[in-house]
């Protein structure tokens, strides 16, 4: 049944989302407030990630549209200002974004790589900015599964990775540090691997 929905109506969602991105584009002429997230993409991504991951790579490209423009509204779910939705629907709908980003890195899907310069730094900003636990948590996740796929092609962002693992180990949340942690060995192990 799931499958028939990502067949029949995700196509539907995802013109849907990206018609309503276009008008706010055209109403305001500059991208679309990174806290705005249509209902339409939210049930996108609602249901790409309720689907298995076999179906879901083959959504292709609307699960890199999703994916991407759902990261860019981590960066303002945290602000008070930014949505009149509550804080837990937005801390929900950033859950499930960063699942569809570490289910992609999982599978070392080629747009991961491609995109890095719009994922590192909202991964890096929500892992230690996000007032949600679960939030910081995932992004972190999201960044270490990346940190294990990327053989080398985040060392420009070597800098802004760092900082924020290095922050994030100092969480007041024992579950993020821990993940912090991990994070942090990745990056450092990667490196001493890149060099050998």
């Amino acid at each position: 049944a799931l499958q028939q929905l990502s067949q029949t109506v995700l196509p539907q969602l995802v013109t849907a989302a990206r018609k309503i991105g276009k008008q706010q584009v055209d109403a305001v002429s500059k991208p679309i407030d990174a806290g705005e997230s249509s209902p339409a993409l939210e049930c996108a991504v609602m249901l790409l990630a309720a689907l298995p991951i076999e179906v879901l790579v083959a959504c292709g490209e609307d699960y890199r549209w999703c994916t991407l423009v759902g990261l860019k509204s981590l960066k303002a779910t945290h602000s008070a200002n930014s949505s009149p939705a509550p804080l837990t629907t937005r801390a929900l709908f950033a859950a499930q974004v960063l699942q569809l980003l570490v289910r992609a890195a999982k599978k070392s899907l080629s747009w991961v790589e491609d995109d890095l310069t719009s994922i590192i730094p909202m991964l890096t900003f929500a892992c230690t900015s996000h007032p949600v636990p679960l939030v910081r948590l995932g992004s972190l996740q999201a960044l270490q599964m990346i940190i294990e796929t990327s053989q080398g092609h985040i060392l420009p962002y070597k800098r802004d990775i760092e900082r924020a693992t290095r922050k994030a180990v100092e969480d007041r949340k024992r579950e993020v540090r821990l993940v912090a942690v991990a994070c942090l060995n990745a990056w450092h192990c990667g490196l001493t691997m890149d060099r050998d």
